[in-house]
């Protein structure tokens, strides 16, 4: 009896086990925690991660530190580089919302005889480590559910397994250098003092940044062009890195790498390489930033291999770069002749191109000349001339002939502002027949002729030979009130004289012959007239040599005005023979300029100022018929 309970017992016991075997095997599936209290959902870090500065990314094939500074993230293996703020940013952001959508907890994982390799924890895809001053975190990611729906994962200090949202192993890099900071240079461009440029088989060139803007001192002393210096910095500051060439992922940098003398000839950055080499000092800073450039990179059109500036990594950078650091010294240079605006001229004299002239600009900022004659100046042809000299801009440069080199008279042209002077020269072109394409000018004392467009010097030129239209073509401009006697010889006839004379206390015009009154309506045509008289044009500022030519010896017209201001007591106008349009040669008195009148300015002063006297009728007294005496 005792041995058949015994057998009893034993066979219910494993009835009671197969039973809870079968039970357990038969769950569809492991029952899932919730992260917080009752039943809420939670997030899979559930404290902010402001605090973070150390991240570290392990997946296949590489390993990525990365710390926070004072400036920043920093990249610290497998290099040393400033790290991507905005891919730092973004996955922190990822782990933030990263969901906790399940839980395996570990009696579970026992229960049913599972190891981490049944969730990819044991070999993981990736594993990330972020850290703070006040806490650290392990978490391990494996694989994807059975539906590629929920991402396993587990922290290293728990034995749970936790499923997130597979979005957080497509936030992590495929690359370590795909957290680094893409820009290949990074600098403050008003900081720039200096560039240097070194290319094999050219001159070096230095480009320092002054109170006056960029200058090259090397190896010219010159104007910089402001515009192509600001390209070369733009090209520098907008050039990214396309891709890191050496160190590797799995490569252990060394502290520099130039002393690797062999992988520096191998991409053209050597010394001796037929790259490109920039030299960049900023402000307070003696040594500088050094960037070479070499050959093209091989699969990667448009590139060239670039040693970063801190010497740690060649990377492929765009090839307009290397273009920017390659451009001849002439496109480096100020093709401007001159930088200074019209209002800061002050004096302009020309001689070589014709007549000679010279102009000055007056304390109320009027032009007036002052050779060959000394008159004001017409403002708008004078204005035209200074803005067509000071826009000239070569094409390119060369060695300026010598000062004895050519015949001829080298032409020359002054300007000056109130601080500077310049003389610029215009050496004979070659007498072969031929137009050259363009024009050498060259500023005295220095060693390089500007070569303008000669269709550009030409617009210049055409101003410089012909002085005359810059001599102001007003006459005078005679108020009514301030005349005091008007006269007119005609056809050159002394004795003829019409003269008209105010009364300013009875405000009347009188007559200067007793039988002869005023014509009052001539008298105002020529006082209309005579308060501006404006010539057409200038025709001859020389001395009026041959008054005959122009008709002005027995003028056609002269007219006296005598004036009541004591500065200029009396105006002579000469009138002369008529042009081809209808106009009149005329001169002032004492003047040598020649100008031409319009038929609307001079056939008014034909008329006469004078006419006949009305006649007076002595008073007849009338005749009555004779009255009839009455009846």
């Amino acid at each position: 009896m005792p041995r058949f309970r015994t057998t009893l017992s034993l066979l219910l016991a494993c009835i009671a086990c197969g039973l809870l075997l079968w039970v357990l095997h038969r769950l569809p599936a492991p029952q899932r925690g919730r992260v917080g209290q009752g039943g809420e959902p939670g997030l899979l870090f559930p404290a902010a991660l402001r605090e973070v500065d150390y991240l570290m990314i392990e997946r296949t094939g590489f390993r990525a530190e990365l710390r926070r500074g004072p400036d920043g993230w920093i990249l610290r293996h497998p290099l040393e580089a400033r790290a991507s703020q905005t891919a730092v940013q973004r996955l922190l952001d990822a782990c933030e919302r990263a969901p906790l959508r399940g839980r395996v907890r570990h009696h579970e994982i026992v229960l049913r005889e599972l190891t981490p390799a049944a969730f990819g924890l044991l070999e993981p895809q990736a594993r990330l480590v972020i850290a703070g001053p006040r806490a650290r975190a392990e978490l391990l990611l494996g694989d994807l559910t059975s539906a590629s729906n929920e991402l396993f994962c587990s922290f290293s200090r728990s034995d749970d397994v936790l499923l997130t949202d597979p979005a957080l192993i497509a936030a992590l890099p495929e690359s370590p250098f795909a957290m680094s900071d893409p820009r290949f240079f990074r600098a403050d461009l008003r900081r720039v003092s200096a560039i240097g440029l070194r290319r094999p088989g050219g001159a070096y060139i230095k480009l320092v940044h002054g109170a006056a803007g960029w200058t090259l001192t090397q190896p010219v002393s010159a104007r910089a062009d402001a515009a192509a210096v600001a390209a070369l910095l733009d090209a520098l500051t907008e050039a990214e890195i396309a891709r890191y060439i050496w160190p590797t992922a799995d490569d252990a940098p060394p502290d520099s790498l130039r002393d690797t003398r062999g992988r520096l000839l191998r991409y053209g950055l050597d010394d001796d390489a037929s790259g490109a080499q920039i030299q960049v000092w900023m402000a307070g800073d003696p040594v500088g930033q050094h960037i070479r450039l070499g050959h093209p990179v091989e699969g990667l059109p448009g590139h060239v291999h670039a040693l970063t500036p801190d010497g740690l990594a060649i990377v492929a950078v765009t090839n307009r770069l290397y273009e920017a650091a390659r451009q001849p010294l002439d496109a480096l240079r100020d093709k401007r002749l001159f930088t200074v605006g019209e209002a800061d001229i002050q004096h302009l004299s020309v001689h070589g191109f014709g007549e000679p002239f010279s102009l000055r600009r007056d304390a109320s900022g009027d032009w007036a000349l002052t050779s060959p004659v000394s008159e004001q100046a017409e403002r708008d042809p004078v204005a035209r001339l200074v803005d067509a000299l000071l826009a000239l801009r070569a094409d390119g440069f060369s060695e300026a002939p010598p000062m004895n080199s050519r015949t001829g008279e080298i032409a020359r042209i002054d300007l000056a502002t109130r601080h500077e002077t310049w003389r610029l020269l215009r050496f004979p072109a070659e007498d072969d027949g031929v137009e050259a394409a363009v024009v050498p000018l060259v500023f005295h004392g220095e060693p390089l002729a500007f070569l303008v467009p000669t269709t550009q010097w030409n617009s210049v030129a055409g101003h410089l030979r012909n002085p005359v239209v810059l001599r102001n073509r007003m006459l005078f401009k005679l108020s009514a009130d301030s005349i005091r006697r008007l006269a007119v010889r005609r056809d050159g006839a002394s004795n003829r004289v019409e003269s008209v004379e105010h009364d300013r206390h009875a405000g009347v015009w009188r007559s200067g012959l007793p039988d002869r009154s005023v014509n009052r309506v001539a008298l105002d045509a020529w006082l209309a007239v005579l308060a501006e008289v404006r010539a057409t044009r200038v025709e001859s500022l020389e001395p009026v040599r041959d008054a005959a030519r122009y008709g002005l010896a027995n003028p056609y017209l002269e007219i006296l005005v005598d004036l009541t201001t004591e500065e200029t007591l009396r105006r002579v106008l000469l009138i002369g023979e008529l042009t081809d349009g209808g106009g009149r040669f005329a001169s002032l008195k004492g003047h040598d300029t020649v100008f031409v009148l319009a038929p609307e300015t001079w056939r008014p002063l034909e008329q006469s100022l004078l006419q006949p006297a009305a006649q007076s009728v002595p008073a007849v007294e009338p005749v009555l018929p004779p009255s009839k005496e009455p009846e």
